[in-house]
């Protein structure tokens, strides 16, 4: 099965690719221009393994939370592609992807780990879990310092991962941003794909335009 990931929920865009057995990627950091190089990124895959876009058998895709531009980004492009070339999608969320990394990484004799992801107006998106991957807070958005008060109320076996650090708190982090081959491996463990119609982003709150456009 071929199987194009796409992860555009921050400022590193990245993608991948599976034939086979094998899996390459690209990513590159482009700040808010993934639109710009979405493009190239994918185009550099399918040459290297001479695919065409409608050899893709899957399309795999992170749906947040994260850059809300982004996050667009990246469900346009899958949506249209399966609705192309009549495709399926698995989406996955940011939290199962940087918890799936970071546990590849941290001391076995961890205590929890919590997934942090930066939002607005001093607010985080996070989900903390114990070993085993056994949630115990769920994810959701929350100010800087509930977040602050909740990892220090978990103790000192706590590693932190997430694409920017929280500055202020004395902790083990892992910088780290969703990798698609992350996504694609993730992929190969579930069944749960999806119609293009049912791809729905996973953003927790609204955007700054649809906050303003609320109060008019």
């Amino acid at each position: 099965m071929n199987i194009l990931a796409l992860d555009t929920t921050t400022r590193f865009l990245s993608i991948a690719l599976k034939t086979d057995s094998k899996v390459i990627s690209w990513q590159k950091d482009c700040g808010n221009q993934a639109s710009r190089y979405i493009f190239v990124g994918i185009n550099n895959l399918l040459k290297k393994k001479s695919i065409k876009p409608g050899d893709v058998d899957l399309l795999a895709v992170n749906t947040g939370p994260g850059s809300f531009t982004g996050i667009r980004i990246g469900l346009t492009l899958a949506k249209v592609w399966a609705q192309i070339f009549a495709k399926e999608i698995y989406p996955l969320d940011s939290f199962s992807i940087l918890r799936r990394q970071a546990q590849k990484l941290i001391s076995p004799d961890f205590d929890y780990l919590a997934v942090v992801i930066p939002s607005i107006k001093g607010e985080w998106f996070r989900a903390i879990y114990r070993p085993h991957s056994r949630i115990i807070k769920s994810p959701r958005v929350v100010k800087e310092k509930v977040l602050f008060s909740e990892i220090q109320r978990l103790g000192p076996k706590i590693w932190l991962t997430g694409p920017e650090p929280i500055t202020g708190l004395e902790v083990k982090f892992i910088p780290d941003f969703p990798r698609a081959e992350t996504l694609i491996e993730l992929t190969a463990r579930s069944k749960n794909y999806i119609p293009a119609d049912q791809l729905q982003p996973t953003y927790f709150r609204p955007s700054l335009a649809e906050e303003c456009w609320t109060k008019r």
